[in-house]
């Protein structure tokens, strides 16, 4: 995926569609490479080859953010990781492409915290913690940022 950014693209649907349907089917072991194959399809979405808007991108962070926050609280090193590492490309993501609408990265990067918070309405305690994992891990990377600490306080 990562190097045939053009074929991506072009399939990125079926491919969502794939990994949307595959959730259930998916063993622990393959968790890794799902979500690697997940972070590049999602950085392929935000090149700027890419025709994905800004509600489009909101919609496709809403369906992934779930898996990706749980799998930060994974026992396997490579797998949290590989969320960690997925968790910050759906944020630039958003960035980037409210950005390329002129709607301005600070609504993106908004957007995405707005539906990260929102997990923690979850009824699950294991979900909630994993929001609050994944919450401590975007203020990690993006804390020194003004726009971010407007929402921090």
């Amino acid at each position: 995926c990562e190097y045939q950014i053009k074929w991506v693209l072009e399939r990125r649907e079926e491919l969502i569609s794939l990994m949307r349907t595959s959730l259930l089917a998916t063993s622990a072991s393959a968790k890794t490479s799902r979500l690697r194959c997940l972070h590049d399809i999602i950085q392929a979405s935000c090149t700027e080859d890419s025709d994905i808007n800004s509600d489009k991108c909101t919609e496709l962070v809403s369906e992934i953010l779930g898996e990706v926050m749980l799998c930060t609280k994974e026992s396997n090193n490579k797998a949290r990781m590989a969320a960690f590492k997925l968790l910050t490309t759906l944020a630039n993501c958003m960035e980037t492409v409210f950005e390329r609408e002129g709607l301005g990265s600070k609504k993106g990067i908004e957007k995405f915290l707005e539906i990260l918070v929102a997990g923690l309405a979850a009824e699950t305690p294991h979900m909630r913690s994993a929001v609050i994992v994944s919450m401590c891990r975007i203020f990690t990377e993006y804390g020194k940022r003004e726009d971010i600490q407007d929402h921090i306080k």
